[in-house]
């Protein structure tokens, strides 16, 4: 396993939390001033077109994955990265040890009052813990005396941010997997909003009702890791038909359900197609988008799965009153068999999601991010 693996031209540590302390422990006791950084996804992205950024978490002592973003880049990139590094939590295990190693703390920055509170909870949390100082009003105020220079922006992309469009808040790319998890939120939110009284219609009120969103949660939980697993070696075929299916078959069986044990099954299937429609439909979403729409993907993926989650309660539960709960839940279940039929002719049958056509279109989206930047630089060059 390399030390590092550089994603988007910044080199990221492969380390764990243990060992990325054990590192801060090292500098500390040679008392050599070094910069520590702890890089997510938008952190790299930014790097790609700011020169300043990539160049300092390129001198980085040391630079750690910080999100689940940065470790599913490094795993695509077909590096191991054992865990995510969050700077919150590696500063609290920095924080726990500090009373035991006689280490001295101080917090630096932030707003007014912020550093205070901080230190306040620090200490207790850890009992013993020396913070000899905190500096926030002063920082904050000399930070209002400084001016920022101006980004220098291309002539043509100054024009760019002047235009409203379509695909300034939507992504065309993420658009079909989107209305994919859209069908997912419908039929969780149809179970979500009704269960309590259609449980109760049917005489159901022990552990299958009380219990049917532990056992939803359990086989959320359990699918997600596996969801990611797959679509790295496989690609999005083989978890999307899969969590569809599911989720037709959970309504069918809380639409049929007459006790308590056809109800948590239903949940553990319904938990098993969300689970996995959520996670994978997110990863698709971004994988479909260019480098620097990643967060336009994003945002286009949750306002359909949000909306989907919005209307179904509305549109089918107008159909209670003339037809009961369990038409409500087939319904349902069709909308879920429909999504397969669409992730087929939408997406799938044009090869997008191929294992071998993610990775051709990884490798492309890294060389036009690296040729993008190259061409920044240079046009801003020219243009001064």
């Amino acid at each position: 396993m390399p030390k590092k693996v550089t994603i988007l031209g910044v080199p990221v540590d492969a380390i764990t939390m243990g060992e990325a302390v054990a590192r801060i422990d090292g500098f500390i006791e040679k008392r050599t001033p070094v910069l520590v950084a702890t890089a997510n996804a938008e952190m790299l992205m930014r790097a790609t077109h700011d020169g300043a950024l990539r160049r300092i978490l390129q001198g980085a002592a040391m630079v750690t994955p910080d999100g689940a973003g940065t470790v599913w880049a490094a795993h695509h990139l077909g590096y191991a990265m054992p865990e995510r590094v969050a700077g919150y939590d590696m500063v609290q295990e920095l924080m726990r040890e500090a009373p035991a190693k006689r280490r001295r703390i101080f917090f630096f920055g932030s707003a007014p009052g912020v550093a205070d509170k901080a230190k306040k909870k620090a200490e207790q949390l850890y009992p013993g813990i020396e913070i000899v100082g905190t500096l926030a009003a002063v920082i904050f105020l000399f930070a209002l005396t400084i001016k920022a220079p101006e980004r220098n922006i291309l002539p043509q992309e100054k024009e760019d941010l002047k235009k409203i469009s379509f695909d300034r808040f939507f992504s065309m790319r993420a658009l079909g997997i989107s209305f994919i998890a859209l069908m997912g939120g419908v039929c969780y939110s149809t179970v979500l909003s009704f269960l309590g009284a259609y449980t109760n219609s049917i005489g159901v009120t022990g552990i299958g009702a009380t219990c049917f969103f532990l056992c939803f949660a359990a086989t959320s939980f359990i699918s997600r890791p596996l969801t990611g697993f797959l679509l790295d070696k496989r690609g999005g075929n083989i978890v999307i038909y899969p969590a569809l299916l599911s989720m037709a078959i959970a309504m069918a069986i809380i639409a049929t359900a007459s006790g308590d044990i056809a109800m948590l099954i239903g949940a553990l299937f319904l938990g098993l197609g969300y689970g996995t429609i959520t996670a994978s439909c997110h990863a698709l979403a971004v994988h479909c988008a260019p480098m620097h729409q990643v967060g336009v993907a994003t945002s286009t993926y949750f306002v359909f799965l949000d909306f989907g989650i919005g209307v179904g309660p509305y549109t089918l539960g107008s159909f209670v009153p003339a037809f009961g709960f369990s038409f409500v839940y087939f319904a349902a279940g069709a909308i879920s068999l429909l999504g397969i039929l669409l992730y087929y002719y939408l997406l799938a049958r044009h090869g997008l999601f191929t294992r071998s056509r993610m990775d051709r279109t990884a490798q492309a989206k890294e060389l036009i991010a690296e040729r993008r930047q190259h061409f920044y630089e240079e046009a801003l060059a020219t243009s001064r």
